[in-house]
């Protein structure tokens, strides 16, 4: 019996020693993600369909995840529906098939990036609704009147041919190409005011006799500058990435430019005798510089489009003040009234550059600051003539009249829509930190980067510091 009680106790007394062992911890797992660069942490339905993986092989794919053991095995867990509810499915993988895995995910989204970039559009429509406005207006007439077609039937029919291939060649050549929106303003900008560019390289080295073939082969070198300034501001723009900000800021360079150079001409005297050769090298010089200069600036700026338009609005706020100004001195001359436009449209100029500083607006913000501008001076021509009903006031009245009003209507409008801009573009420049646990695990050399695990993965960051543009 003693011998029993012994042997009995014992048995009990091992049985509670191995229920009191500590049992080993199941083997923890961490999610990975598919990419080195840690951007891909799940690989959803959209993404998947995108890439096409996973959804032959997983019917109602859902999302799919991968985790790491300790022991440095891999696990695929795929989310699936059945018969309307959330199911998983986990499979296992080695370190080599995990590999090769995240290789091929990689590779299947590495090869989608270039093919949306490629394929941008945004600016498809304006650039091909741009060029019909030109077939119709321009390039319609200028074809046969270039070619002296004498012909009425003949004319009118290679007019009707013109404006439309102005809009189906456009439709063809950029079918797969990228058409941003800076591309399709700076294309745009090159087909319209090249044809004035066109008419002022005629006018420098024009026979000092004109004749009807002599307009003819004007009509013809303004309508080859149209096309060759297009094509050059698609490439231009494509090539420099360029947003649709940066472009308008150059186009603002560009037209301002044509006007500096002009007023430059008056107050040296090259406009005294008509068609002078000297203004129209120096306004085409001048539109060279601007547009150069507004490069260079919005090389350090982040204008966008609207930004753009405010402050071309603003230059003509400056001009129309100063104007108004001048002519209160009543002067004899046109140099008075140059002088004014080139100071006031410059003073305007920087004025607005200082009003989109740390703002963002929207195309349709700067539409509105601009017809804000136009009817405010509409609404001050009106006060004066209301003011004097029988016509005796001054035209100095009515040009302080309208600069008055289309400053306080450019200022009513600016200042409604500056509070969201401003809001706007801190959204857009906001930084953000954040810290990754992962991280210190892995720098510890804990958890599923311990051992050999050290070389399946790249070890994560201590830590993430990104700013959004």
């Amino acid at each position: 019996m003693p011998r029993l009680f012994v042997r009995v106790a014992i048995a009990l007394a091992l049985s509670f020693a191995a229920l009191a062992a500590p049992r080993p911890a199941p083997a923890a797992e961490v999610q990975v993600a598919f990419d080195p660069a840690g951007r891909i942490q799940r690989v959803d339905e959209s993404l998947a369909r995108r890439i096409g993986l996973f959804l032959d092989q997983y019917p109602d794919f859902q999302e799919a995840r991968l985790f790491m053991a300790s022991d440095s095995s891999f696990v695929l867990e795929v989310s699936l529906l059945r018969g309307g509810q959330l199911a998983r499915e986990r499979e296992s993988l080695t370190r080599e098939q995990a590999a090769a895995l995240r290789a091929d995910i990689v590779q299947r989204v590495g090869s989608m990036a270039p093919e949306r970039e490629r394929l941008n559009q945004d600016g498809r429509a304006l650039l091909l609704v741009g060029s019909t406005v030109l077939g119709l207006g321009f390039y319609g007439w200028a074809v046969p009147y270039a070619l002296d077609t004498q012909d009425e039937t003949v004319a009118l029919g290679g007019y009707m041919l013109t404006a439309g291939a102005s809009f189906f060649v456009p439709l063809m050549v950029t079918q797969n190409r990228a058409v941003s929106w800076g591309m399709a303003n700076l294309s745009l900008y090159g087909s319209t005011r090249g044809i004035v560019h066109g008419l002022l390289l005629y006018n420098c080295f024009r026979p000092d006799t004109r004749s009807d073939e002599d307009s003819r082969t004007a009509v013809a070198l303004a309508m080859a500058t149209s096309i060759t300034e297009g094509a050059l501001g698609y490439v231009i723009a494509g090539q420099g990435h360029m947003t649709g900000g940066a472009t308008e800021a150059i186009v603002n360079g560009g037209d301002y430019g044509l006007l500096w150079g002009y007023t430059i001409g008056d107050l040296a005297g090259f406009t005294e005798h008509e068609g002078n050769r000297a203004t129209s090298a120096t306004m085409l010089a001048a539109t060279a510089a601007g547009m150069m200069g507004a490069g260079m600036l919005a090389s350090h700026r982040a204008y966008s489009y609207g930004d753009g338009l405010v402050m071309r609005s603003a230059g003509y706020v400056g001009m129309l003040l100063a104007t108004a100004i001048v002519d209160v001195g009543n002067p004899d001359g046109s140099e008075a009234y140059s002088a004014g436009l080139l100071a006031g449209s410059v003073a305007g100029l920087v004025v607005g550059d200082r009003l989109v500083a740390g703002r963002e607006f929207t195309a349709g913000d700067g539409v509105l600051v601009h017809l804000g501008g136009v009817t405010g001076a509409l609404m001050g021509l009106g006060v004066v003539a209301l003011g004097s009903p029988e016509g005796d006031s001054s035209s100095s009245a009515y040009w302080l009249g309208a600069a008055i009003g289309g400053a306080g209507g450019y200022a009513v409008t600016y200042r409604q829509l500056a509070r969201k801009a401003a809001a706007r573009s801190a959204e857009r420049t906001s930084w953000r930190f954040e810290i990754a646990p992962e991280g210190f695990l892995a720098a510890m050399g804990r958890g599923p980067w311990a051992g050999p695990a050290r070389a399946a993965l790249t070890p994560p960051p201590l830590a993430r510091l990104s700013c959004a543009f």
